[in-house]
């Protein structure tokens, strides 16, 4: 079974974690104007990282894949 994956009574599941786009994170004001961070940043949502939802697969198996690097 893939990482992150059960099945439960609603059926197949994912546990996730929201991130937020630095725009709406930080109100369209970002620190370092015109870096790599600017382009690239996303923060995670506090209360989906201590507790993840469940998001049904079904939801997001047809979106793209993105890949994202968590530091």
């Amino acid at each position: 079974m893939e990482l992150g994956m059960r099945k439960n009574g609603k059926g197949e599941t994912v546990k996730r974690t929201i991130l937020i786009p630095w725009q709406t994170a930080t109100r369209g004001s970002f620190p370092v104007q015109g870096s790599y961070f600017q382009a690239n940043e996303v923060f995670a949502d506090h209360e989906s990282s201590e507790h993840p939802i469940d998001v049904p697969k079904a939801w997001i198996c047809n979106l793209p894949k993105r890949v994202c690097i968590v530091e």
